[in-house]
């Protein structure tokens, strides 16, 4: 159901679990940091309906202070997440869980409450939710994205840009 070989791009059809899987892992989030946390949210590609996505699951996850990475950071890592650091204004502080080596499962994105990240994670994901055309036009851009750099995530995920900044434009 989740899972891919990192560095490659490989589009499923949306999973009907994915919701499920999300509302397990929210739970153990709260369960193993839910002090810290003003809110978590799935994002990215797995949450939006009807649309192929990578089999990893995107979740962003809210604070009211970044000092308290301090304490999310051990807890996260005793339960399979790897911490890869700060990345800045693509991503917030990034977290990744492998099923098994060089097969992601999950990339967790910390952010401050008001940083623009989090307002973009929501308002991209409701907006394609809520913009079944969008949501296709994403979708197509993705399907032809992926016969191009299949082998290189990096370049995938940078020439989705335009689109989701044009999206996140026509929100203001």
């Amino acid at each position: 159901m989740l899972g891919l070989k990192r560095h490659t791009v490989q589009l499923v059809s949306h999973h009907p679990l994915w919701k499920d899987y999300f509302a397990e892992t929210k739970s153990a989030l709260m369960e193993w940091i839910g002090a810290y946390v003003l809110d978590i949210q799935h994002v990215g590609s797995t949450a939006i309906l009807d649309i192929q996505a990578k089999p990893i699951m995107d979740i962003a996850i809210a604070v009211a202070d970044l000092g308290v990475l301090k304490f999310i950071i051990v807890p996260l890592e005793q339960h399979g997440y790897e911490y890869r650091g700060d990345s800045g204004k693509d991503g917030g502080h990034l977290f990744v869980k492998c099923s098994s080596p060089d097969i992601r499962t999950e990339h967790i994105h910390i952010v401050h409450i008001n940083d623009e990240q989090w307002t973009n994670y929501l308002n991209f994901r409701n907006s394609l939710n809520d913009k079944k055309e969008l949501a296709q036009q994403y979708s197509q851009l993705k399907k032809e994205l992926e016969q191009k750099y299949f082998d290189n995530r990096r370049a995938y995920t940078k020439a989705k840009n335009d689109f989701i900044h044009k999206v996140l434009e026509s929100l203001k």
